[in-house]
């Protein structure tokens, strides 16, 4: 509830900065995946490190590291505009820009 609500911003946000006009569905469907994805793995793994020698607290372990794996990916990784990337090549840009408004690319 609140925590996707306050992902959706977000969402907006990255793809309007990172993605073509016409891959922005395509986009917002891949970067909210993240729900369904982390059911689908968490459940069975919880269940499994509840019922092991291990016990519940290693479920809360396990997410902490993978929660911070992915934070200082993110952190090291994105930046606020492709323009900012060094990994962006100058044929992605202008493909990621192409149609845009002058406006919207600031």
């Amino acid at each position: 509830g609140v925590a996707c609500a306050s992902c959706m911003p977000t969402v907006g946000a990255v793809t309007a900065a990172w993605a073509s006009l016409r891959q922005h569905g395509l986009f917002m469907s891949t970067l909210t995946t993240f729900g369904q994805i982390s059911a689908v793995f968490a459940m069975p793994v919880s269940g499994e490190l509840c019922s092991s020698s291990l016990g519940w607290e290693s479920v809360f372990y396990l997410h902490s590291v993978i929660c911070f794996i992915a934070f200082v990916g993110w952190f090291f990784l994105y930046t606020n505009s492709p323009e900012h990337h060094s990994l962006v090549s100058k044929h992605e840009l202008a493909d990621i820009n192409d149609g845009k408004s002058a406006l919207s690319l600031k």
